[in-house]
């Protein structure tokens, strides 16, 4: 079950390759990888903190979470800082859609899962419980319920790419 994690990057990668033309998308894509990718490549030390891990996942989520909510402000800021024009397109074409809402919403439980284990975890290693049961027979199970969750809106998003865009999108092909 612990591949499944890494499930998301490929997801994310297919995603920016098929929406390449679509900026709003794209913006999209390239900030959800950026995450990833820092996520995957700190996994191995983050796991390391044993109880502080979860602790981890949750800052994660909250990165993903204000990437999401908050890619066209990042998008304004990042022009004003370069004058790259990329940016100013992305965010005068940003367009907020219900899989990016649905995305949210399962960072958000993931957030509550790993905080609820953080806390168990700390009060387990304290001796005030004896079995970290949120730990031991749903977090696992869960999280890979929500990654999958997570490429299936990612599949949907590309479904609903909205008809002019995806006439742009195979013009070039």
């Amino acid at each position: 079950m612990e591949y499944i994690a890494y499930i998301t990057l490929p997801t994310f990668v297919i995603g920016l390759l098929l929406t390449w033309s679509n900026v709003n998308s794209r913006w999209f894509f390239s900030s959800l990888l950026i995450v990833e990718l820092l996520d995957d490549l700190m996994l191995p030390i983050a796991k390391t903190w044993t109880t502080h891990y979860y602790l981890w996942a949750v800052m994660v989520n909250i990165i993903f979470l204000l990437i999401v909510l908050f890619r066209k402000v990042w998008a304004a800021k990042l022009y004003s800082w370069t004058g790259i024009n990329y940016f100013k397109k992305a965010s005068g074409e940003y367009k907020f859609s219900q899989q990016e809402g649905a995305i949210c919403f399962l960072f958000i439980v993931s957030m509550a899962i790993n905080f609820v284990t953080w806390i168990e975890i700390l009060l387990y290693v304290n001796y005030i419980i004896d079995t970290p049961y949120v730990k031991l027979y749903l977090l696992d199970a869960g999280q890979s319920f929500l990654h999958i969750l997570v490429c299936l809106a990612i599949i949907t998003y590309l479904t609903k790419i909205p008809k002019k865009e995806k006439d742009e999108l195979y013009e070039g092909s």
